[in-house]
């Protein structure tokens, strides 16, 4: 309270000065003598009190980098005489300290945001999910954000979450690997226990085909997600296709067909694929369906000179796929 005290007395002292200094003035003019010198320092001097009050009224925000500011002042007490002070006094000392509070940024900076820990709104089937949290993975160094990354991968089926936590299972981290193996653990567990159920239930009813058919899907997803070890993967494929097999003689249909197609081609039985295809399309499947599979079976044969023209019934829609497009495009 004393510092504001002395501030106010140091002012109103230099006003005085300013104010005598003026009046000096206009007597040297009077009685024309020009060369007397007290009014200059007369004035000097109520500059110096104003910028010492000053400096020690100004708001504590402004007093960083003070010396220019204590120039300015000074300055303008120097170079306005009388006026000068009266403005650090009447207007500029009020201003500051009156001043309104700065204006929000329009602008702000944000952290990366966290991954989703719920669902959301969105089709999690897609590539862009799929391939976002893949990016994610091999590219962002925090170990923490990573693990976040394998948590997000239980909104994804097991399809399309099974390649990213086969990545992570490579990751420098270790609680990352344990945490991917964790959940690679639980699909095996899940996938066990369907196949279980299922085996059951086609025991008390064979001629149920959708049982059949969903068993051999799932046999068939073993070795797709490359759940099963190589001693078991022919095994869990020659039951997918007795399975397959038994739900077609009940009630044989084109997705069916293309299934059996994609398991004889894996076995290498390709004379069963070609006939499974065969059968397809006589049923009413569409060449943008089967040509894909008849290309990668002349493939698997040897018969590449074949692959261009399998791939000619393709629409253009289908050859615009952006999986299909490469393939296309190498071939043709």
């Amino acid at each position: 309270m004393l510092r504001y005290i002395i501030s106010v007395i140091l002012l109103l002292v230099g006003v005085g000065l300013e104010c005598l200094a003026l009046v000096d003035l206009l007597h040297l003019i009077a009685v024309a003598n020009a060369v007397a010198w007290q009014p200059f320092w007369l004035h000097l001097l109520a500059a110096l009190l104003a910028t010492a009050a000053g400096a020690r009224l100004v708001p504590q925000r402004y007093r960083q980098g003070s010396d220019a500011g204590m120039i300015y002042l000074f300055s303008m007490a120097l170079f306005i005489p009388l006026l000068g002070v009266l403005i650090i006094t009447l207007s500029l000392l009020p201003g500051l300290w009156t001043t309104r509070e700065p204006l929000p940024k329009i602008w702000e900076e944000r952290r990366i945001p966290d991954l989703a820990m719920r669902t959301l709104n969105i089709h999690t089937d897609t590539m862009f999910m799929r391939d976002g949290l893949m990016s994610s993975l091999l590219n962002i160094k925090d170990p923490d954000y990573r693990q976040e990354v394998i948590s997000s991968c239980q909104y994804l089926n097991r399809r399309q979450a099974v390649p990213i936590l086969r990545a992570a299972m490579a990751d420098p981290a270790e609680e990352v690997r344990l945490q991917a193996f964790a959940m690679i653990s639980k699909y095996e567990k899940q996938l066990e226990e369907q196949v279980n159920d299922l085996e059951k239930k086609v025991e008390h009813n064979r001629a149920d085909d959708r049982a059949q058919e969903m068993l051999a899907r799932l046999y068939w997803e073993y070795n797709y997600l490359d759940l099963a070890r190589s001693t078991l993967t022919d095994f869990f494929m020659h039951k997918a296709m007795s399975h397959l097999e038994q739900a077609l003689a009940l009630v044989p249909n084109s997705g069916r067909w293309l299934m059996l197609t994609r398991i004889s081609t894996s076995l290498g039985e390709f004379e069963k694929a070609q006939q499974a295809i065969v059968e397809a399309g006589k049923l009413g499947l569409d060449q943008d369906h089967l040509a894909p599979y008849q290309a990668e079976l002349s493939f698997r044969r040897g018969n590449y000179r074949d692959i261009p023209s399998d791939l000619d019934s393709l629409s253009e829609q289908a050859r615009n796929n952006p999986t299909l497009a490469p393939v296309v495009a190498y071939w043709t």
